[in-house]
């Protein structure tokens, strides 16, 4: 069952890191946002796609509650947290482009997520 639901984690992971990608690289490259900016915003877009698809689709739950909502957007708001301080530490330490450090950013707070939203928000 784990492996089933983080297959679909993953899916709804690519359609919503899509979406928070192309936000992303929109605001950076067309618009000259800052890169923290652009990531943040991006990652909440994709933050309110993935909800509503992780709880129906994913996780299989109907029943919504304020309690869940809370749960999840605490989740990925910590998630942002790091993956912020983890996108600077990448741009100005080691000296990676924004473009390449957020997409590092990405693949190691899908895990995290997972992991939140499996065993604090989801959970059966």
């Amino acid at each position: 069952m784990i492996k089933s639901q983080f297959i679909r984690f993953a899916v709804v992971g690519v359609i919503s890191t899509a979406l928070n990608y192309s936000l992303f690289l929109l605001l950076l490259s067309v618009l000259s946002i800052n890169y923290l900016i652009a990531s943040a915003f991006g990652y909440v877009c994709g933050l309110c796609l993935g909800y509503p698809l992780n709880r129906l689709w994913t996780f299989e739950l109907v029943q919504d509650s304020s309690d869940k909502k809370i749960k999840y957007l605490l989740v990925y708001l910590l998630s942002l947290v790091m993956g912020l301080v983890l996108l600077e530490f990448l741009v100005v330490n080691l000296l990676f482009r924004p473009e390449i450090a957020n997409i590092f950013v990405i693949g190691f707070l899908t895990l995290a997520k997972f992991i939140g939203v499996k065993y604090l928000v989801f959970k059966k």
